[in-house]
């Protein structure tokens, strides 16, 4: 499915046009960059106007419209002074394997560090460690003493290397 997690109507909160809806039933289509919401009396889908749209929360997550450094939606991991953000899309890929072609939808992630008005693209521990130059040793050392793997849990060593960092400049 094209769907963030699921294809399943799954209740959360949107900030559309101006206002604040709470306990919908929301769709987020990742192929698409689209939300849908569900019509609480026709059951009818109704597709909404991105441009419109602020924030919208479902499953735990909260994900806020940005313009860079592509426009979308992005899942807001960490917001302190440093903020890290996943873009969360799907690709297609053409399945072949028997006599008829199917098409398989592909979950895919981009995770980005916002720090002193610069979006950066991170892959890796390495390039994570990379924006944060200055306190490269003491991120080592707290990933390390925390037993973070930056490959099994992106999200959450990102999460955690913007909490230190936060917690390194307020000590400063």
């Amino acid at each position: 499915h094209a769907y963030f997690i699921t294809d399943d109507w799954q209740e959360g909160f949107i900030y559309y046009d101006g206002q604040l809806y709470e306990n919908v039933s929301l769709k987020y289509d990742i192929f698409r960059n689209k939300v849908i919401v569900e019509h609480p009396k026709s059951h009818q889908e109704i597709e909404l106007i991105s441009e419109k749209i602020k924030y919208f929360g479902l499953k735990d997550q909260f994900f806020v419209q940005l313009q860079s450094p592509t426009v979308g939606f992005y899942a807001r991991i960490y917001d302190g002074g440093v903020k890290v953000y996943a873009m969360h899309y799907k690709t297609t890929q053409d399945n072949l394997t028997t006599k008829t072609k199917t098409i398989e939808f592909l979950t895919k992630q981009k995770l980005y560090v916002f720090k002193d008005g610069v979006y950066y693209l991170v892959n890796s521990k390495g390039s994570a460690l990379a924006v944060f130059k200055d306190q490269k040793n003491e991120l080592k050392k707290m990933l390390s003493q925390e037993n973070i793997s930056f490959k099994k849990n992106k999200e959450y060593a990102l999460k955690r290397i913007g909490q230190y960092v936060d917690q390194l400049n307020h000590t400063k």
